[in-house]
């Protein structure tokens, strides 16, 4: 699991994160677990989430292929 919500804030704010990474074209299956953890932590402590971008999104595929 690479993301929990808790309460109904916490839910609309993941989807509407959800809907606006595949609207730039990734899937959210491809983002960094690290992004996730980090989303995890903002909607608990309410605060705004990172933006998925297309410019930051290439650094996990090309970290993985090397590890």
């Amino acid at each position: 699991m690479l993301l929990r919500v808790d309460d109904e804030s916490q839910v609309k704010a993941a989807l509407e994160l959800l809907d606006a990474i595949a609207t730039v074209g990734i899937d959210p299956r491809a983002v960094a677990a690290a992004l996730w953890h980090t989303i995890g932590n903002r909607l608990v402590a309410r605060l705004p989430c990172p933006e998925c971008t297309a410019g930051r999104h290439p650094a996990h595929p090309a970290r993985a292929a090397l590890a």
